[in-house]
């Protein structure tokens, strides 16, 4: 079969959730026969040089690159929804190839015509569901203040956190109303759309989204010997390890987390330990090191190549996920009971889907950290879980069983 993927980065320019399921798939699915491209967005922009060919871990690499307006870092508004320029070049590389499938994960970085231009051009089209972007501008389908929005409905909520002052109220609903029906016109376009776990789905279906095209496919992760199990007060150093692994972001919880952990007091035998990029967002990066600062059991690892993650496991306790929005279904917990780590995650979004009290970790709400620190103390004095390995039950998926259970879906709507 000849599929293309299309999201809007990649690895090494970029290394996030998105990106590493995509690389994993494409990898797998060639090795298991069939013929891959990733066509990738980019943050960096060029007029003359359009197109760069590239290759990572083996897997065919096309990536466009946006012309950005004199004086400009984004494109102008139009643009995004059909960039000429863009669409011509994805269409010349989608008849060179002649795809059955095009996967699209994300079309941020690159405009929201290049499923159109697939379709044209003979190819079946799926959509995965990874965030909420095409329905929400700040792509977390939160407010300003960090509540929970209900969703867009025609894109009127949305002008709120758009619109620059009262005077920027009429341009900031025309944009909202169109770019929420255009999101929602994708969608239902789309012939599948993969969703990580049930509470995307249900999510979308409020937004009036068809049920009967959504394919529940959860996150594969690695095949890796398990971490080998330890007293949850850790036998080698006398120490439990909490371990966060993410964005170096607000909405990931990061600041919850070591207001939470500092409150567990210098007598207690415990340690943080950050995994990620804390110069992507320069100004909270520093906020989280400066609260963390005179405290020598918080230690920041910095990133890490995605084959590693399991090195990074065997060097936890328990992982904690104390996000703030709504995940549609993060990786790293996947990860984590997959290496038999426990986790304490906020309960909200597909997160607590996976973490079930007292067997492969706890919940606590989002954003409270007495309630996080309730869970850290309750980890430090416990007897330990029931199942940190199991997932509702079940084992987590390995990377293969994803990309057959995408094959499925691909064959599905190829047949139809």
């Amino acid at each position: 079969m000849r599929m293309v993927h299309v999201l809007h980065n990649f690895p090494p320019e970029s290394v996030a959730g998105v990106e590493v399921h995509v690389l994993r798939l494409a990898h797998t699915q060639q090795l298991q026969g069939h013929d891959v491209l990733v066509v990738a967005g980019s943050e960096e922009h060029g007029e003359r040089n359009l197109i760069r060919r590239e290759q990572d871990a083996g897997v065919d690499v096309v990536r466009l690159l946006r012309a950005a307006p004199t004086g400009e870092y984004s494109p102008s508004l139009l643009s995004r929804f059909h960039d000429p320029r863009l669409a011509e070049a994805y269409g010349n590389i989608m008849a060179e190839l002649r795809p059955h499938i095009v996967h699209f994960h994300h079309l941020m970085n690159l405009c929201r015509s290049l499923p159109g231009v697939a379709r044209k051009r003979g190819a079946r089209v799926v959509m995965s569901v990874h965030d909420y972007w095409l329905l929400c501008p700040r792509l977390l389908l939160q407010e300003t203040n960090g509540a929970e929005c209900p969703g867009p409905s025609i894109g009127v909520r949305c002008v709120k956190c758009q619109a620059d002052g009262i005077a920027g109220v009429p341009g900031a609903l025309a944009r909202s109303v169109l770019r929420t029906a255009v999101g929602k016109a994708l969608l239902g376009r789309a012939d599948a759309l993969v969703v990580p776990s049930v509470f995307v789905a249900d999510l979308l279906a409020d937004e009036g989204i068809e049920r009967k095209k959504m394919r529940h496919v959860p996150y594969g992760v690695p095949t890796a010997p398990p971490v080998q199990k330890i007293s949850q007060q850790g036998e080698e150093t006398g120490t439990t390890v909490f371990g966060y692994v993410g964005s170096v972001k607000p909405h990931k919880g990061l600041t919850e987390l070591v207001k939470a952990f500092m409150g567990l007091g210098h007598g207690s035998k415990v340690r943080l330990e950050i995994y990620g990029d804390a110069g992507r967002d320069v100004a909270y990066g520093r906020h989280v090191q400066y609260l963390a600062a005179n405290d020598p059991r918080v230690r920041f690892r910095g990133l890490f190549p995605p084959e590693r993650v399991f090195d990074v496991m065997t060097r936890l306790d328990v992982l904690v996920v104390p996000s703030l929005w709504r995940e549609t279904g993060p990786q790293v917990a996947l990860e984590a009971l997959a290496a038999g780590v426990p986790v304490l995650g906020s309960d909200l979004g597909g997160l607590k889907e996976m973490v079930r009290d007292g067997k492969n970790g706890f919940l606590f709400r989002p954003g409270d950290i007495e309630g996080l620190r309730d869970c850290m103390t309750k980890v430090c004095s416990g007897p330990g879980f029931e199942s940190p390995s199991q997932w509702d039950g079940q084992a987590v998926s390995t990377v293969e069983e994803n990309a057959k259970r995408m094959e499925r879906v691909y064959r599905e709507v190829l047949n139809a």
